[in-house]
């Protein structure tokens, strides 16, 4: 991608998508804030450290765990390059949002929750439990009410 087309990528919160790393000298994508910066799920390792720290939580007694931006665990890898100045974030969800692999992940944490002692709660935003998505939260936070 060329620095102007990460410079146009705009994030949801507005503001671009992509920030330079001074001290890495790399740029690093975060569909919401710069203190946000996006993990690649597409990497085994990254899975197996974060899928840890559940366990180092569940084995020290968490009830659960609430679930933010699941829809955006992984990119495509085809990002188009020639993003308008003007495009809205949205304009970004084929290659941000549901893709391959984020369903696969969430079962593999329910099911990571679910072996171990203690009935442990996955909870997810109301817009992130969906029927694309069976058997994965335990149960869903609404603005008003529970389900």
């Amino acid at each position: 991608m060329t620095i102007s087309a990460r410079l146009l990528s705009k994030s949801i919160f507005g503001g671009p998508a992509w920030t330079w790393d001074p001290g890495r000298k790399q740029w690093y994508y975060h569909i919401f804030l710069s203190q946000q910066p996006d993990l690649n799920w597409a990497n085994p390792g990254l899975k197996k450290a974060m899928f840890d720290v559940v366990r180092f939580w569940l084995d020290h007694g968490a009830a659960g765990f609430r679930l933010d931006a699941t829809p955006y665990l992984f990119e495509d890898a085809n990002w188009p390059q020639d993003e308008a100045s003007d495009a809205d974030p949205v304009w970004l969800k084929p290659y941000n949002s549901q893709l391959p692999g984020t369903n696969q992940v969430l079962r593999e944490l329910r099911a990571l929750v679910d072996s171990r002692p203690g009935a442990a709660q996955l909870v997810p935003d109301a817009g992130e439990a969906s029927a694309e998505r069976p058997g994965v939260p335990h149960r869903c936070l609404c603005a008003d009410r529970e389900r």
